[in-house]
């Protein structure tokens, strides 16, 4: 299988900033604030556009930040996949099923890429349905 640990220390460095800026900025506004509210909101409960409202602007604020340091790589930290690719999938996954989340992604072309990608490989269409 692949090496999931990037071998250059530049690399394993960007895959553990990767992974701690979808831990910290991604996973509640992308997941919570954007998918939930817009997809599954609480039974009985309408979205809350205000949450998904700053929820949009933070993810588009990490997919910014992200955008940037990715540049025009395929992968996120490295030439091949890594755990970030793998840590991000399931957050790109909620997000992009909100349409809001999928419009923005849209416009973030680098990352699209990558999503459309990463959501192709059997190991990841298999973890995801």
């Amino acid at each position: 299988g692949p090496v999931l640990q990037p071998q250059a220390p530049r690399e394993r460095a960007r895959m553990n900033q990767i992974v701690a800026m979808l831990d910290n900025y991604a996973y509640g506004p992308m997941v919570w604030d954007v998918y939930v509210q817009r997809v599954e909101p609480p039974e009985g409960q309408r979205p809350d556009e205000a949450r998904i409202a700053d929820g949009l602007e933070k993810a588009r604020r990490v997919l910014t930040a992200l955008s940037d340091l990715v540049g025009d790589r395929l992968w996120l930290a490295s030439e091949t996949p890594s755990l970030a690719d793998f840590h991000a999938a399931p957050i790109f996954d909620l997000f992009q099923q909100a349409p809001d989340g999928a419009a923005m992604l849209a416009q973030f072309p680098s990352l699209f890429a990558w999503w459309e990608t990463i959501s192709a490989r059997p190991s990841v269409v298999a973890a995801l349905t």
